[in-house]
């Protein structure tokens, strides 16, 4: 794991008669440069926690003014108010009154000037609930970044309802820095003696986290900084120890989380807690010699993954329309996965299991272990009555059809009748299952036509080994037309229900007992063999069928936190014609221990620019701080001309 922020750039090896290019590396996000045509449709209605439907209404003197007004009325305004969400202040009592009930115009009005219509996620609402401003869940990191989540998608939705186009993405140039001298983690926690991790941060970390953040501990949490093995806690806290730690700027994690959230603090005086840990990260990092760029290197400038100057690309082409559920594991700690859909009740995942049998992964995602038999196997579970949701929404659009869309990595392909996400009471009274078996996917659906157990499964073919132990997009669709279908990747398996088990609706799901059936992942509700090891990276649940087109759409826009990096080679090129050039790529963490860069692009960010020669790039390879990395150089064999004939002036080439 590098340090966060990395610097990145591109770098070109000067040789004798030829020149390649290289590219320095960064940590980020895929790439959308706009969103779809579709339109977010209205949330449904609130529910109690039993999941029973709970509509809250608007009933003020003034109807709405605008299609805006409606469009903020049904996806911001209603949801808000059923979820409670900031109504007790924000209603009549205190500005901004952006949920007042007297006008739904006067609350639109304030709404729009705390929203940035380009870009939801920078809205000031986003901001304040973000920082921990009366977040509904509770005062933690993890918690705020939850509600910041849920009241984005609110805003999203009204926007999106509210116009024909879908979310652009803006490219702006940048803030670039010159490639230089930069720092790396030793190879193990002692190298360095007196200023090594193992001498300065780490004493800080046991004496002070033990009680967490250990393996050994009675409330373990990952990610295990605490270990009592100093380089298993080494290689966790790499990712929280930024090593330009300064005087003049907190940027570790490890002193951000005490100075700003006040998070067990040892002794008291949070401030001092933080100083104290900052100092020591600055003993550790002022013992690690910089190491020098190559001058035979040509480079481009070097970007750092902050926010900004990366610019965010997540989720902004995702079709969601319907969506009753979804998670993106974001939270990196604690024991719960946040429901971020936005509908109520919330279906919140405990994560539980013996230590070791499951983590968070960077980059979003939970990773449930391989488990010996017997053992207290890892595994995520809503409570039964919140996941009553899932069935009365589904009831509610008339029972017909749903969908299950995952982001999955399986652990290996010997895996046999294993849970992935299962809405069940057991393994014998499932309501629907997406599961494993070894190169297959399973589809367990209960109707009026098929019962939920295996032996109505749907199986995908053997000779097709359609599963891989790789990260995969798997949709499961149902509707009474086509009863059971399987998509990996985009594409539809092929794989179909029997004409004697279409035409079913799910009304026949939790038989006479509603509302004691959880949605589990990972395993099922009592555990036993149905343990399921791999990687769950996006969970969402649909009210309806997706389409091959909506399918192939979400498969495209891809999984994780994503960034747009953009590396200037005006300097390379160097003449005042190439002013804003760039090399773009979409960016992002793939797991604890690699980046994704994908995508890489030639772009001009002047819209009437086009080459009025070629341009030869090849030979692009990437490093990451400072360093060529030495593995995964896909690009280095790339070989190409930029030229007028390719080159776009809204896509680049």
């Amino acid at each position: 794991m590098f340090n966060d922020p990395i610097e990145t750039g591109f770098t070109q090896h000067t040789a004798r008669h030829k020149a390649r290019l290289i590219g320095l590396l960064v940590t980020g996000l895929a790439l959308v440069l706009s969103g779809c045509g579709d339109k977010p449709q209205a949330l449904a209605g609130g529910s109690s926690p039993s999941g029973s439907i709970n509509e809250v209404n608007y009933n003020g003197a003034n109807p709405p003014s605008s299609t805006d007004v409606s469009s903020f009325l049904a996806q911001f305004w209603k949801p808000m108010h059923e979820g409670g969400y900031c109504v007790e202040c924000h209603d009549s009592n205190q500005e901004p009154k952006f949920l007042n009930s007297v006008d739904i115009n006067v609350a639109y009005d304030f709404a729009k000037s705390k929203v940035d219509v380009t870009n939801p996620a920078n809205s000031i609402l986003v901001a304040q609930v973000g920082s921990g401003h009366h977040c509904w869940l509770g005062s933690s990191n993890a918690n705020n970044k939850a509600c910041a989540d849920i009241v984005q998608r609110y805003i999203t939705n009204w926007l999106g309802a509210s116009s024909d186009a879908g979310r652009t993405i803006p490219l702006t140039a940048p803030a670039m820095v010159n490639p230089g001298a930069s720092k790396n983690f030793p190879a193990t926690a002692a190298q360095g003696g007196t200023s090594s991790f193992a001498a300065t941060v780490y004493p800080l970390l046991l004496t002070n986290c033990h009680g967490c953040h250990s393996p050994t501990s009675s409330t373990p949490q990952a990610p295990f900084f605490a270990d009592d093995d100093v380089n298993a806690a080494y290689d966790a806290a790499k990712a929280k120890i930024d090593l330009n730690e300064d005087n003049t700027r907190d940027k570790s994690r490890f002193v951000l989380r005490l100075r700003n959230e006040f998070h067990n603090c040892w002794s008291g005086d949070c401030d001092a807690d933080a100083t104290e840990m900052k100092n020591a990260i600055m003993v550790f990092a002022g013992g690690i010699v910089a190491i020098p760029i190559d001058i035979s290197l040509v480079t481009s400038k070097a970007m750092t993954l902050q926010v900004p100057p990366a610019i965010i690309a997540t989720g902004g082409n995702r079709y969601e329309n319907g969506l009753i559920a979804f998670w993106e594991f974001k939270e990196h700690e604690g024991t719960v996965a946040y429901d971020t859909s936005g509908v109520s009740p919330a279906i919140d995942l405990s994560l539980t299991g013996d230590t070791g049998t499951w983590s968070w992964v960077d980059g979003n995602g939970i990773e449930f272990m391989p488990c010996q038999t017997g053992a207290n196997c890892g595994k995520a579970q809503g409570d039964p009555a919140a996941s009553k949701k899932i069935r009365d929404r589904i009831i509610q659009t008339g029972g017909t059809e749903y969908a299950i869309e995952a982001w999955v990595v399986p652990a290996n392909v010997t895996q046999d009748k294993r849970s992935i996400v299962t809405y069940s009471n057991g393994s014998t009274q499932r309501n629907f299952t997406l599961g494993q078996s070894m190169y297959n996917y399973d589809f367990i659906n209960h109707s009026t036509k098929t019962n939920g157990t295996d032996d109505a499964k749907l199986h995908t073919a053997d000779a097709d080994e359609d599963l891989q132990a790789t990260l995969q997009h798997v949709v499961m669709n149902f509707d009474a037309v086509h009863g059971r279908q399987i998509f990996v990747n985009g594409v539809s398996t092929g794989d179909s229900d029997l004409m004697a088990d279409i035409g079913g609706t799910i009304t026949a799901w939790d038989g006479s007992n509603p509302g004691i059936y959880p949605l589990v992942l990972g395993s099922e509700q009592g555990g036993g063999n149905s343990a399921w090891a791999g990687k769950i990276r996006m969970l969402a649940i649909y009210n309806h069928a997706l389409t091959p087109e909506q399918v192939r759409q979400n498969f495209t826009v891809g999984v994780g936190q994503k960034f747009i990096l953009l590396f200037s080679i005006e300097q390379i090129l160097g003449t005042p014609q190439y002013s804003g050039s760039y090399i773009m790529f979409d960016v992002e963490q793939y797991d604890n221990y690699a980046y994704l860069f994908s995508a890489p692009k030639f772009i001009n960010l002047n819209s009437t620019w086009t080459p009025s020669s070629a341009i030869p790039i090849k030979g692009m390879r990437i490093a990451i701080n400072g360093k060529e990395a030495v593995s995964g150089q896909a690009f280095a064999n790339l070989n190409v001309s930029v030229n007028a004939t390719d080159y776009s002036a809204t896509n680049g080439q």
